[in-house]
């Protein structure tokens, strides 16, 4: 069985450009040097949106 592959692509820029996920996250863990922000991950951003899904009732797991 093959596994199905990550797409390569998270954003598109407001150049109307992709993103590449490796890309966003560097860019992520670059801002988040900053004094007074909290190091966060793009992974943490996903578990994020799945709370405030099951919290409004959109999704059941």
């Amino acid at each position: 069985m093959k596994s199905k592959e990550r797409p390569e692509f998270l954003f598109i820029s407001p150049m109307c450009q992709l993103v590449k996920m490796a890309n966003y996250a560097d860019i992520l863990e670059t801002l988040c040097k900053r004094p007074g922000l909290m190091q966060v991950s793009p992974h943490m951003f996903r578990h994020t949106h799945e709370t405030m899904l099951w919290e409004s009732n959109i999704s059941k797991y």
